[in-house]
């Protein structure tokens, strides 16, 4: 369903900071 891919794009994109600024 899309909504599972929605909420995966926003997992990631929500826990990946560390690859646009290394913050973490």
């Amino acid at each position: 369903p899309i909504s599972v891919l929605i909420g995966l794009l926003l997992y990631i994109v929500i826990t990946n900071p560390a690859e646009e600024k290394s913050s973490k």
